[in-house]
């Protein structure tokens, strides 16, 4: 605080000059902000009219005494909103960390994509191989149960006569069965 009548009336007494160490001051002691409360220069409007920013200095502030209760109200609320302001900013940063994640994700993906493709087609040329070999055996299997069908059939049409034979047998009489065999047992001879 700097008093006009506590300090030596010159023209060296005036606001700025002591700007520099409040400054030096401010940063030693890691301040955000720096008020010089002063009722030097009272005839200049800029300090009269409540507070002002020093533009030379970042976050110095200069007020008179009567203002001083209504500047610490302005800062406080001006420091809830950057509390406020930073925890959204957290937020964000959080939300936008896992968009980071998966941003990062796609781009390993598309960096690997040619290397996926790659062992893709590579997989699908093998299962296209096996299936392949699996059509092959499989027509393989119809073709040989086809003959297989075939030479059963042409059997039983070349036994036909035989069972034809039997089946008239069976449906014969005990006395026509005597007959039949004796008939061809004669025809075999």
């Amino acid at each position: 605080m700097k008093d006009e009548f506590l300090i030596k009336k010159t023209d060296e007494n005036k606001n700025h000059k002591h700007y520099e160490k409040l400054h030096k001051d401010r940063l030693k002691s890691g301040c955000e902000y720096a008020f010089l409360v002063s009722t030097l220069e009272p005839k200049n409007k800029l300090f009269s009219s409540g507070m002002t920013l020093v533009h030379d200095y970042p976050k110095m502030i200069v007020v008179r005494p009567a203002n001083v209760i209504s500047s610490i109200i302005t800062l406080r609320t001006f420091a809830l909103e950057k509390v406020r302001l930073q925890k959204e900013l957290e937020n964000a940063l959080a939300k936008n960390a896992d968009a980071k994640i998966y941003a990062d994700k796609i781009r390993y993906l598309q960096a690997k994509s040619p290397e996926f493709l790659e062992k893709i087609h590579l997989a699908v040329a093998k299962q296209i191989k096996l299936i392949e070999k699996n059509i092959t055996g499989a027509n393989s299997i119809l073709k040989r149960s086809k003959e297989q069908r075939s030479l059963c059939i042409d059997q039983i049409l070349e036994n036909a006569t035989l069972w034809g034979g039997f089946i008239k047998d069976i449906s014969l009489s005990d006395n026509d069965l005597e007959e039949s065999i004796n008939f061809q047992e004669w025809e075999a001879a």
